[in-house]
């Protein structure tokens, strides 16, 4: 397979280790269907396969070991069932009955369950592993419609703390977040944070009221969608609409069922002016060219994964001349982009760097985080 790259693309090796750039026959193409029944060229295959409820994997037995010495076939089969309630479900594999004693779940622990796998006397904590992840999450804003001075007002009332309270996040699966990118990737250096981008606290409304007033913006209006029918998300609006109106803001808060959220969170119209775009950001692959660029230049606009909606042709010439250079050159040059995004554009709050949490029954062993996934390397683990 020859392929040809209109530009320079330092990282291009980490893009080609993707799935999607494995070659298939092409009488194997089912085109839109293919998802459903891959080939397999690994140690397993699709057994079964109902789209959003269960996949099961089955061993492959064409696949040969001796070419493909980074996996192995320690488990007999895979039964990836997706949907599920995640408290059960952890609280029955902390247990160990049954299947559950064979069974892994990634989703953060829940804080009812913090004091069984950590902590001093923690009975269960051999059954956690926690490590980095990928992902940043943020609180956007349409930076077309809400001007700097209020953004920045903005950013110094958010309760974060607060609003981890309200939604249970854990330390387990956090940590405060001052920067736009992860501090996972080779070469990350934090710097000291500014316009009040620390990551913590509940907020400071007296002094973002002053911060209003002295805009003249008092009253501007704060607009954003949330889960009306989720209790979670009622109790964290509730947090966030009191906090912000301390502050000084309008709060049109804008309730919608929680199957309709993430089509409305998608909308570029300007519909509302927060909240708006991906929650957050994971790489791709351990290089900033798989964050910047996807974000924060025009073009993300369209593609309805802008955080902050910027539309800048200066920032997106930045953004574009950094990642073409040698790989090792570009880091530092992404460090000081982030510093000047939060400086000059602030179109979103950081609010926390992802921590993986994976859970597991007592026949479970060698589970092991990959860093660049926040996932359970699965080639490597074994029952028993």
């Amino acid at each position: 397979m020859v392929i040809h790259l209109k530009k320079k693309w330092p990282t291009f090796p980490y893009y080609a280790a993707f799935p999607v750039m494995s070659p298939i026959p092409q009488a194997k193409d089912t085109k839109a269907n293919y998802g459903n029944n891959p080939v397999a060229s690994g140690p397993y295959m699709f057994d079964s396969y109902t789209v959003g409820s269960e996949l099961k994997l089955k061993k492959n037995p064409n696949w040969d070991p001796n070419s493909d010495p980074s996996r192995h076939q320690f488990v007999d089969a895979y039964d990836f069932k997706f949907g599920v309630d995640i408290v059960p479900n952890q609280t029955a594999i902390i247990a160990s009955n049954g299947t559950a004693a064979t069974s892994l779940n990634w989703d953060g622990v829940d804080s009812s369950l913090i004091g069984k796998v950590s902590g001093a006397g923690a009975s269960n904590a051999s059954q956690l592993v926690v490590g980095p992840d990928p992902c940043v999450t943020y609180a956007t804003m349409d930076t077309r419609s809400i001007p700097l001075e209020v953004r920045k007002a903005y950013a110094v009332a958010y309760p974060i703390d607060q609003l981890r309270k309200a939604t249970g996040e854990t330390t387990l699966s956090f940590t405060p977040a001052t920067t736009f990118g992860s501090a996972n990737i080779p070469g990350f250096k934090a710097y000291e944070p500014v316009n009040g981008l620390t990551g913590k606290g509940n907020g400071d409304p007296a002094k973002a009221k002053q911060m209003l007033q002295a805009a003249g913006k008092t009253g501007f209006k704060i607009s954003y969608y949330y889960a009306n029918n989720d209790p979670t998300a009622v109790a964290a609006n509730s947090v966030k609409k009191q906090a912000l109106t301390a502050a000084g803001f309008t709060v049109q808060d804008v309730g919608v069922s929680k199957t309709d959220l993430r089509k409305k969170r998608n909308l570029t119209d300007g519909s509302v002016n927060t909240g708006q775009g991906p929650r957050g950001w994971c790489y791709d692959w351990p290089a900033n060219d798989s964050v910047y660029p996807q974000i924060f230049t025009s073009a993300a606009i369209g593609a309805s994964i802008s955080v902050g909606m910027l539309k800048d042709p200066t920032l997106d010439s930045q953004i574009n001349a950094i990642a073409v250079l040698p790989i090792d050159q570009q880091q530092a040059k992404w460090n000081d982009l982030d510093k000047e995004i939060a400086e000059k554009y602030l179109p979103a709050v950081p609010l926390d760097y992802g921590r993986a949490n994976l859970l597991f029954g007592k026949q479970v062993h060698n589970v092991i985080n990959d860093p660049n996934r926040g996932l359970p390397d699965l080639a490597q683990i074994w029952v028993g």
